[in-house]
């Protein structure tokens, strides 16, 4: 049985504790040049961004502050010119053969293709590939037939895709995954591990 703590972004199964994606490749990220008020702020409007999208996703229309504006817009540009058939938003996904869990941003269908997507208001990042691989390991651990990873890159009034394809990203993944445990097993933290 999976739960996740909202307050904390804690995950358990089974009642024990286990890593989520983004903590599982968080030593692959080196932020520490960065001013430390502009990494709160990014990971504060990106969270804006993603409520905003869900909003419209689940027809939840509420009034946002016109900061998202552009990003919406983008959003719903990219809905309008592929039409996804959006089957779940902000899935929990998990897997217990390798004890992680996550949030996929979506679950849609575009065409013939089952895409796990995740959306993003910052830069690209060779990470969100690996990010979305671990995804799909859960997903289709959980019996969904993805064929398809994509990051959905949100710009002011506009956007780009990034279809990832490398067939190594999921054992990239399962990599950080060991590194993650290993250093839990031998207590060696990092900040990302709370």
């Amino acid at each position: 049985m999976i739960e996740y703590d909202e307050n904390k972004h804690w995950y358990y199964l089974d009642g024990k504790r286990i890593p989520s994606v983004t903590q599982i490749l968080s030593f692959l990220n080196d932020y520490s040049f960065v001013n430390q008020e502009r990494i709160e702020y990014s990971r504060n409007f990106g969270t804006g961004v993603h409520l905003a999208c869900e909003l419209i996703d689940t027809d939840n229309l509420a009034e946002l502050p016109e900061i998202y504006n552009p990003y919406v817009n983008s959003w719903n540009k990219f809905v309008e010119d592929f039409k996804p058939n959006i089957i779940e938003v902000e899935k929990l996904v998990y897997s217990e053969k390798y004890r992680f869990a996550g949030k996929a941003d979506r679950i849609m269908k575009i065409g013939n293709k089952l895409i796990v997507a995740d959306i993003k208001s910052g830069a690209k990042n060779p990470v969100h590939a690996l990010q979305l691989a671990g995804y799909e390991i859960a997903l289709k651990e959980m019996g969904y037939k993805i064929n398809s990873r994509m990051a959905i890159y949100l710009k002011e009034n506009n956007y780009y895709l990034q279809e990832f394809r490398d067939i190594y990203d999921t054992t990239i993944f399962l990599s950080a995954l060991n590194i993650y445990n290993w250093k839990i097993n031998n207590n060696i933290r990092s900040k990302s591990d709370d």
